[in-house]
């Protein structure tokens, strides 16, 4: 999957568009959820794939959120490896042009839910409390 591919399917899916917080980098670009501002994607280009576990040359990845007890499966399928520069018990990296967009797209989406804006305590009951 391209970057633009991977930008458009989040613009349609998920109703969110590219933010670009960093100074000076308009390649890095953040998509958060519009409540609570919380990331769920980083696309990053121009990753060396030595940074990702091995290989020559660049690729483009996208950091995601990954439950924990589900990452060491996760990162069974191509192109899926440890976070670069987050976490990598909670996040993973996927190089777009090895992971298979249909498996991307359903990683795209759980980060989403796992970055959903929680409900606030009490929010949405109405037995007075």
């Amino acid at each position: 999957m391209k970057p633009e591919q991977l930008i458009g399917f989040i613009g349609d899916k998920l109703d969110t568009s590219p933010d670009y917080p960093f100074s000076g980098d308009r390649e890095s670009a953040v998509f958060r959820h519009r409540g609570n501002r919380k990331w769920f994607a980083l696309l990053m280009r121009g990753i060396p794939r030595g940074k990702l576990g091995g290989g020559e040359g660049k690729t483009d990845v996208v950091n995601l959120k990954c439950d924990p007890l589900a990452s060491g499966s996760v990162r069974g399928l191509p192109g899926v490896y440890p976070a670069y520069h987050m976490n990598k018990e909670h996040w993973i990296s996927v190089a777009l042009d090895e992971a298979d967009g249909e498996a991307l797209c359903a990683l795209v989406c759980m980060s989403y839910d796992l970055t959903f804006p929680k409900a606030k305590r009490g929010q949405g009951r109405d037995d007075g409390a």
